[in-house]
């Protein structure tokens, strides 16, 4: 198994967990508090879309240049619970954007 089926594999439990719930800002403190980034699910998320950023399958797709990119990993399907799986890179260490 390569390394874009592991992140699909790692991808369906989390998936599976998140499905009938509401988005909204309940959910995202949960996700934050479950899944922040020390998690081992974000490690690992983390891990496998940088590999394919570095094979060339994840986020290869320019948006806005060279630091904003995405990719789609997997269209919707029964097996992700109708969820799609998207890939984005972003650079936003240049000072004109996101301004507080």
């Amino acid at each position: 198994m390569g390394s874009r089926d592991d992140l699909i594999a790692r991808s369906i439990p989390f998936l599976r967990e998140v499905k009938d719930m509401t988005p909204g800002a309940e959910m995202e403190r949960w996700l934050n508090q479950t899944y922040g980034e020390g998690s081992q699910l974000y490690q690992d998320l983390a891990r496998l879309i940088k590999r394919g950023v570095e094979e060339g399958w994840a986020a290869n797709q320019e948006v806005d240049g060279p630091n904003y990119r995405r990719s789609r990993i997997l269209e919707p399907m029964p097996e992700t619970f109708q969820f799609s799986i998207t890939a984005v890179y972003m650079n936003s260490t240049d000072p004109r954007r996101f301004k507080d």
